[in-house]
């Protein structure tokens, strides 16, 4: 028959405590950012519909673009195997 032993220092919840605090944290600096970003793309958006209907001048879409790279890279990319890269808009290169 066999008998395992575990040993633990210290109090096991508390450090299942710690790690889902740790966890949190993040987790809370995340949900921050990215309320962030929303609330700056719903502003932009609502400065080019604001444009649209007074017809002021040529639309800039830049801001808008971004913000949407700043938020499309909270999270980067991972290529999925066996699918083609993805290539640049006009010019056929890699992205």
């Amino acid at each position: 028959m066999w008998h395992i032993t575990i040993t633990v220092d210290g109090d096991p919840f508390t450090d299942i405590r710690k790690v889902v605090m740790a966890n949190q944290d993040k987790i809370d600096a995340l949900a921050a950012q990215l309320t962030k970003v929303k609330t700056e793309i719903v502003t932009e958006i609502q400065r080019l519909k604001d444009q649209l209907d007074t017809g002021t001048g040529v639309l800039d879409f830049t801001a808008l673009e971004t913000l949407a790279g700043d938020l499309d890279a909270i999270v980067p990319d991972k290529p999925n195997p066996g699918e083609p890269d993805e290539e640049e808009p006009g010019t056929g290169e890699p992205a």
